[in-house]
C-alpha cells in the first residue's frame, strides 16, 4: 500500500471505551528492503483489556520512499490482535509513520525510519520543576529540521515528528530510537490535565548527531507563564484608617473625635498661645493637664473633661460648639471621613507590551514587558466616582514600567502615580459629607464647618468670638479681660481650620510596586485575569494594597 494523501486524517469511529495497544516497538528502523511485522491489540479500555472483534485499518502518513504495507485492513483474531507487514523501500532518509485505527479507539502510531546508515538514539531526561506534588505528565517531542526559535511554547503540541510521554512521575528518561541523522529541536513539556505548565527546548544540530550517535540530553523545564501582552483593567483598594497610620496627618481630627473638648481643645490651644501672658496662666489652670489618648497606632494628648470637680474650660467651650447647628454634626462628619478613608477604590489600566531583557540580565526564566499604568477614576463609599482626567490630575499615566512574568506570577516595577489622593479625600468629604449634611454652609470644608460653628456660639448675650471671649473671661476673671481675646479667637479659627485642612493637602504621588497571579482560564497561554494582586505602597498610603485585573477584550 502507498501513503495517504497529504493532509488526510486517520479514520476514528468516535465510540468510547476501547483502545489500541502497540505490540513490540513503536519506533522502527529499517534497512533497504527489510520487512517487519507491525502489530496492535484492539481491547476494551479497562483493567481486564478484553479483546474486541473488528477491523483495524493501517495507513501510512508522510513520504514512505517506496515502503509498503501488506494490507490496509485486518480483522482482529481471538486475542484482539491485528498484524501487517511493512517492507522498506530503497529511498535514503525516509521518515514516516504508520497509523493503526479502529472504531472507538485513539490511533496507535508507529514511527519509521529507513536508512542504510546507522540510526541515532536520543534520550531526553526531564524533571518536573514544580515543588508542589501533583499528577502531571512529562512529554518529549522532536521537530525534524527545526530550531527552538521555530517551536515556541504552545497550549497544544502540534507538528512534532515524534512524541514520547511518561506515566505521571517527577522524573523521566524518554527515548527516541531509530532516528535519522539530522538536526532537531528537542522539546520538553510538563502537562497537567492536558494543560501546559512547564516547557523547555534544546537545539540538536546535525553535527551533534552523526550516524550511530547515542546522546543523553538533560532538558530543563521552566514553569510557563501565559502571555500578558495587551491591556488589563485594575481595581485597587485605596483604604486606610486614622488609627492605623504611623504618621500624624490626622492628629487634629483625632483630637476632634476623641478628646472631651474636641474642636474646643484645638481652639483653646491656639487662643492660649496668643493671649496676654497673665491670661495664659489663668486659662491653663482652667484646662487641666493633657494626658495621652491612644487608639491603634494613633496617640494624641487630650485635656480632661473635669478640673477637680468642675467642668474644664475645654469641656465648657466644647458644649457651646456642639449646641450649634454646624457643631452638632461633628460626630457625623468624623464618621463620614472614616468611611471615605476606608473605602477608596482606584480604577486604572495597565497596558503591557513585550520588550527585550535589560542589558546584563542573566536570568534564564521569565519574560519582560514594558508597562503603562493609567489612573482613571477613584471611587469612595460616599459620593460619585471622581474622573481624574476631568479633574486635571497630573502624572496620572506613567510609561516605561518594568514588568516581568515568571512562574505564573506578574511582577510590576516601582512607579509613581500622581493621584493626589489626599485632595480626592477632601473633594469627596466636601461634596458628599459637609455639603450634604450642612447645605446652608457656604464653605463646605473643615475650615468652613469650624467657622460656622464658632460664629454661631452664644454666651452672655453675645455671639461668635465675642461669646467665646465672654466665656473665657467669666471663667478666668473679668477684670481687664474684655477685648483681649477677640483677635486671638479669630486667629485661632483660621489656624485651626488650616490645620484640619492639612490632612487633604500634599500633591505627592502614590508609589507602587507589586505582583499578581496570572490566570489563564481556557488554557490558551494568554492571561485572562490577574488574581491575588498586591501593591506595596508608600506616600499618602503605606502598606499593602490588594488589586485584581481583568483583560480588556
Amino acid at each position: 500500500m502507498g501513503a495517504c494523501e497529504s493532509g488526510a486524517t486517520p479514520h476514528v469511529d468516535g465510540g468510547v471505551g476501547r483502545k489500541l495497544v502497540v505490540l513490540g516497538d513503536a519506533q522502527v528502523g529499517l534497512r533497504y528492503g527489510e520487512a517487519v511485522q507491525l502489530g496492535v491489540r484492539y481491547v476494551l479500555d479497562d483493567d481486564a483489556e478484553e479483546a474486541v472483534r473488528g477491523p483495524v485499518r493501517f495507513s501510512i502518513f508522510g513520504d514512505p520512499g517506496g515502503s509498503t504495507l501488506s494490507r490496509d485492513t485486518v480483522q482482529t483474531d481471538g486475542s484482539g490482535g491485528a498484524h501487517v507487514t511493512l517492507t522498506a523501500g530503497s529511498q535514503e532518509g525516509s521518515s514516516f509513520s504508520v497509523h493503526a485505527s479502529a472504531a472507538g479507539a485513539a490511533d496507535a502510531v508507529f514511527d519509521v525510519s529507513v536508512s542504510k546508515l546507522q540510526f541515532v538514539h536520543v534520550d531526553a531526561v526531564l524533571v518536573d520543576p514544580l515543588a508542589k506534588p501533583g499528577t502531571r505528565t512529562l512529554v518529549a517531542a522532536l521537530f525534524s529540521g527545526k530550531t527552538c526559535m521555530q517551536v515556541p511554547a504552545a497550549p497544544m503540541l502540534v507538528g512534532a515528528s515524534r512524541t514520547v510521554s511518561s506515566a505521571p512521575a517527577a522524573k523521566a528518561t524518554l527515548s527516541f530510537l531509530n532516528l535519522l541523522s539530522g538536526s532537531y529541536a528537542l522539546v520538553g513539556r510538563l502537562e497537567s490535565m492536558g494543560a501546559l505548565v512547564a516547557y523547555g527546548c534544546i537545539d540538536l544540530p546535525a553535527a551533534l548527531l552523526p550516524p550511530g550517535t547515542f546522546l543523553s540530553v538533560p532538558l530543563p523545564l521552566v514553569p510557563t507563564s501565559p502571555d500578558v501582552s495587551g491591556s488589563f483593567t485594575l481595581s485597587t483598594s485605596l483604604t486606610t484608617k486614622r488609627n492605623a497610620r504611623a504618621d500624624s496627618r490626622f492628629s487634629p481630627v483625632d483630637i476632634v473625635d476623641r478628646c472631651p473638648g474636641h474642636s474646643a481643645q484645638l481652639l483653646l490651644d491656639a487662643i492660649t498661645s496668643e493671649a496676654p501672658a497673665t491670661r495664659q496662666a489663668l486659662l491653663t489652670a482652667q484646662r487641666g493637664t493633657a494626658t495621652p489618648s491612644t487608639a491603634g497606632t494613633s496617640t494624641v494628648g487630650c485635656r480632661p473633661a473635669l478640673v477637680g470637680t468642675v467642668d474644664s474650660l475645654d469641656a465648657r467651650l466644647g458644649a457651646l460648639l456642639d449646641a450649634t447647628v454646624d457643631g452638632a454634626q461633628r460626630v457625623a462628619l468624623v464618621s463620614d471621613l472614616d468611611t471615605i478613608l476606608a473605602s477608596g477604590v482606584l480604577a486604572s489600566t495597565l497596558a503591557l507590551s513585550p520588550t527585550i531583557a535589560h542589558p546584563g540580565d542573566t536570568s534564564s526564566t521569565g519574560l519582560r514587558y514594558e508597562g503603562r499604568h493609567t489612573a482613571m477614576t477613584v471611587a469612595f463609599a460616599l459620593g460619585t466616582p471622581l474622573d481624574l482626567a476631568l479633574l486635571g490630575v497630573p502624572a496620572r499615566s506613567i510609561r516605561g514600567i518594568d514588568v516581568t512574568t515568571a512562574g505564573g506570577r506578574l511582577g510590576i516595577g516601582k512607579h509613581v502615580l500622581g493621584l493626589e489622593l489626599p485632595a480626592l479625600w477632601g473633594e469627596t468629604f466636601s461634596t458628599a459629607s459637609v455639603a450634604a449634611r450642612l447645605p446652608a454652609l457656604t464653605d463646605p470644608t473643615w475650615s468652613g464647618w469650624l467657622r460656622g460653628a464658632v460664629d454661631a456660639v452664644q454666651h452672655g448675650g453675645k455671639t461668635g468670638c465675642a461669646a467665646v471671649e465672654d466665656l473665657l473671661c467669666e471663667q478666668t476673671g473679668t477684670a481687664g479681660c474684655a477685648g483681649t481675646l477677640l483677635t486671638a479667637c479669630e486667629d485661632a479659627v483660621t489656624s485651626v481650620g488650616d490645620a484640619l485642612e492639612t490632612l487633604f493637602a500634599g500633591g505627592d504621588g502614590l508609589t507602587l510596586a507589586g505582583s499578581a497571579t496570572l490566570f489563564d482560564g481556557d488554557g490558551d497561554l494568554v492571561t485572562d485575569s490577574l488574581r491575588a494582586g498586591s501593591f506595596t505602597a508608600s506616600g499618602p498610603l503605606d502598606g499593602m494594597l490588594p488589586f485584581t485585573g481583568t483583560r480588556v477584550k
